[in-house]
């Protein structure tokens, strides 16, 4: 049976918030003060009071970043070990990005067990920034991974996101197609490719293309045919800009 440790401080209604997390995201932690930094934004006064030793989220989430990026890489492969590496690429943008982790979020109405400060708003629902939302999650991964592992942060995973590797598949349209959409829907731009250059023989050239909004570049692709490059340059783009929500897309391109 597990162990459980908490920390001198914790309060009764920490403990509560704590067991419906659990509940939520179907693992018992051992090391409880792991979830609890998990749930704790960088504005809330205790995060930088020292009361529990804990501090914020971010370290957290910087590591369930990389968890959950691998993890998905992983599952991926597992059930399509000869999918094109472009196609893969799509999959895992759409699976880590803001805007699909926030959602999960709401699912489990995680905002009412974030710790923040009283400057951070919630809108008309009752749901914190978005921003924040898929930041928790990433966070909540990264501490399950330093409680018991990567099999543990797997199944967490599992249970707050999905089994997203396989209903990404039945659902994805062409990369070019999901990156128009995800730009004219957050900033009403639409990316354009341009071949940058075409190398090798005549009878085996290789393309190379670039993807761009608002004289911006995106990505670059390669690949036989121009078609293919720029699906290429289209999914790199996907997996670069993953992690930018729509409001942060449209300060970085429509400004």
């Amino acid at each position: 049976m597990k162990k459980i440790f908490s920390v001198p401080g914790m309060t009764t209604a920490d403990e509560k918030r704590l067991d419906a997390v659990e509940e939520r995201i179907g693992y018992k932690f051992g090391h409880r003060p792991y979830l609890l930094k998990a749930l704790t934004h960088r504005s809330d006064a205790r995060a930088n009071s020292g009361s529990h030793d804990l501090g914020h989220y971010e370290n957290f989430e910087f590591l369930g970043d990389a968890v959950l990026s691998l993890a998905t890489a992983e599952a991926l492969v597992r059930k399509d070990p000869g999918e094109d590496e472009g196609l893969l690429s799509q999959k895992r943008a759409l699976y880590v990005s803001k805007d699909f982790l926030s959602e999960a979020a709401k699912k489990i109405e995680l905002s009412l067990f974030i710790k923040v400060g009283n400057d951070v708003k919630t809108d008309d629902d009752g749901q914190l920034p978005d921003s924040i939302l898929a930041d928790v999650v990433e966070s909540i991964i990264g501490a399950t991974y330093l409680d018991s592992g990567f099999q543990s942060a797997q199944d967490v995973i599992s249970t707050i996101l999905g089994e997203l590797p396989t209903e990404v598949r039945q659902t994805t349209q062409d990369a070019k197609t999901v990156l128009q959409e995800r730009f004219q829907s957050s900033c009403t731009l639409t990316p354009a490719y341009e071949v940058l250059e075409c190398v090798g023989p005549p009878h085996a050239p290789t393309f190379i293309v670039e993807a761009r909004v608002a004289e911006q570049q995106l990505a670059v692709g390669r690949g036989p045919s121009k078609k293919k490059a720029e699906q290429k340059a289209a999914a790199s783009a996907l997996d670069r800009f993953a992690e930018l929500s729509a409001a942060e897309l449209r300060q970085k391109f429509a400004s």
